[in-house]
């Protein structure tokens, strides 16, 4: 059972048009997860964006914050948190 699936068939219609509208992409995370599941939710979502970006801009990230993110996503030597505040 993934995430899009239980979506498709029984979540609610804004939701199901969100993730059409979002090519299908997802991502599920546990909020009480720690440590190596913490991690590898991190992991998942870097990649799922470096993936959307490698496919190209898309209308919605065409503006600064866009390149700054594309920016601070390249910088192997800053944390996850220190990149959402510089973004904030």
């Amino acid at each position: 059972d993934s995430l899009q699936g239980y979506v498709e068939s029984t979540g609610p219609a804004a939701l199901r048009g969100l993730l059409r509208d979002c090519g299908g992409r997802c991502c599920l995370f546990n909020n009480r997860a720690v440590g190596a599941q913490r991690d590898a939710q991190v992991d998942e979502l870097l990649t799922l964006v470096q993936k959307m970006l490698k496919e190209g801009p898309s209308p919605h990230y065409t503006n600064e914050l866009y390149v700054e993110a594309t920016r601070l996503l390249e910088c192997v030597d800053t944390e996850l948190e220190k990149k959402c505040e510089l973004l904030s």
